[in-house]
């Protein structure tokens, strides 16, 4: 065997669970990779390590350039905002934290939405101004909860664009739209798409 072309992907790679989630099966995968080997050497280098397999790298990528984009190179502060339940327990959302603060000029924390405030007229975190927040629930979670909490600071970054939410798009993120591009409407998508999609019936 010269050539093996294949990849491992994790569906849901809207959020850092599922970034996650592909990350664990990777380490899984390289494990059995490398025990299979030593019981009978294939002769393929399986690269598990490679960046385009570890989906954080390029998120945040994206968060930076978005900070970019808005304040130049001027030093940023990216909030990472989730449901105030989950924030000693989610791991991905602690790991994309971590992450964050390794990029040089960028720093991060992990909050409630309710911990943001308005602070010389910005929408900041503890008197830090945020230039970008990546926002771990959907919209109904955001309204329920400035019904609550009266997030009138986060909902200002929504409308300043400052705010990241990949969950956003819920309604394309099930697994049952794989059916619905490869349907017979399939003509309102891109062909590439609809051929990158796998058939799952």
């Amino acid at each position: 065997m010269e050539q093996f072309l294949g990849y491992h992907s994790e569906w849901n790679l809207g959020s850092p669970g599922g970034w996650d989630y592909q990350r664990i099966t990777q380490i899984i995968g390289k494990a059995v990779w490398e025990r299979l080997n030593r019981v009978r050497p294939i002769g393929v280098d399986l690269d598990l390590d490679h960046p385009l397999l570890y989906p954080v790298f390029g998120f945040v990528e994206m968060l930076v350039n978005a900070h970019r984009s808005r304040d130049g190179s001027n030093p940023g502060f990216i909030a990472v905002v989730a449901e105030e339940e989950t924030l000693e327990d989610v791991t991905e959302n602690i790991n994309l934290v971590e992450r964050l603060n390794t990029i040089d000029g960028i720093s991060s924390a992990l909050m409630a939405p309710q911990d943001l405030e308005i602070s010389r007229d910005r929408v900041a975190w503890r008197g830090d101004p945020i230039s970008v927040i990546f926002m771990d629930f959907n919209t109904d979670v955001l309204l329920a909860l400035h019904r609550k909490h009266g997030l009138d600071p986060l909902i200002r970054a929504v409308t300043e664009g400052r705010v990241v939410n990949p969950r956003g798009t819920e309604p394309i993120n099930v697994k049952s739209m794989f059916e619905v591009i490869r349907g017979p409407e399939n003509g309102q998508f891109q062909p590439e798409t609809v051929r990158r999609t796998p058939w799952t019936r």
